[in-house]
């Protein structure tokens, strides 16, 4: 008599592990796509690049304040690209400019902030889009400011965003967000913007007083109350003060003097003077 021994079927079906295995596989290959393409998108056109940051003494010396808590007296150019949370601050007698500037375009400057004298502030970033066709924004964050800047921003060829803040110690904040011309001032009782031509938005301490800046306008933060007062601001006396009317002459065949201003040469005996317009750093210059 044989006896015949039955088999146990399995507890899982081979065909279901089977597509178990399959849809498994096929969820790790589209996660794996996914962050493939978020990574790839996010390189091309959200990534960012540290922007050329130069400090340009202009009279006598500016101290540097880096991670290490040591100041360092400046007297001439100052590469800060690479630094981190630098410290900028001049005394009663000198003055110096920080110049952020796109590295591949023959640095281009974009914004020029002008330190004066008896004022501190903190570089905490300055970053631009990695690409022409990035969508990401140009930031320049300032802080921990106090006394005197003026700020020029220039034209650029895109149409991506550009913010620069500034934050006072108090807790007050200025955003910039286009070209133009601005003067900044803050001390333990007022934080003040004067804007000649451009767009600025001052905010409170408490975020939630704000007032927008128009060209031609000064807004007046008073931080005991928080209130922010706009009036006029002074008119200047020099007719086309930033020679906007000025012609390149490089780039035109018959170079022209700003408008409301002339330069003459009475020299009779050699040699004989010259004078040449030019676009210098988004600025219009008369070179002698």
């Amino acid at each position: 008599m044989v006896e015949t021994l039955e088999i146990p079927e399995p507890r899982i079906k081979p065909e279901r592990l089977a597509w178990g295995v399959v849809l498994i596989a096929f969820a790790i290959f589209c996660t794996v796509c996914a962050l493939t393409t978020i990574g790839v998108y996010s390189f091309f056109f959200q990534s960012t690049v540290p922007m050329r940051v130069d400090l340009v003494v202009g009279v006598g010396s500016v101290a540097i304040t880096e991670s290490d808590l040591i100041p360092r007296v400046e007297r001439g150019v100052r590469d800060l690209t690479s630094v981190v949370n630098a410290s900028v601050s001049t005394d009663q007698q000198s003055q110096g400019t920080l110049s952020f500037r796109i590295p591949d375009e023959d640095g281009r400057l974009l914004a020029a902030v002008t330190v004066k004298r008896n004022t501190t502030l903190s570089l905490r970033g300055a970053s631009l889009p990695r690409f022409s066709w990035s969508t990401s924004d140009y930031i320049i964050d300032l802080r921990d400011f106090r006394g005197e800047v003026d700020i020029l921003v220039t034209e650029r060829n895109d149409d991506n965003h550009f913010v620069l803040s500034v934050l006072s110690p108090t807790g007050a904040q200025i955003h910039i967000d286009t070209t133009g011309q601005y003067t900044l001032t803050s001390n333990d009782t007022l934080v003040q913007v004067v804007n000649r031509r451009g767009r600025a938005i001052l905010f409170a301490p408490d975020l939630s007083t704000n007032r927008a800046i128009p060209a031609g306008n000064r807004g007046t933060l008073i931080l005991q109350t928080n209130e922010i007062i706009l009036d006029s601001a002074f008119t200047d006396l020099l007719v086309n003060a930033s020679f906007d009317t000025v012609y390149d002459a490089e780039a035109s065949e018959q170079p022209r003097l700003p408008e409301r201003w002339g330069c003459s040469n009475n020299q009779e005996d050699l040699p004989i003077g010259q004078w040449l317009p030019q676009i210098v750093d988004g600025r219009g210059v008369i070179r002698l």
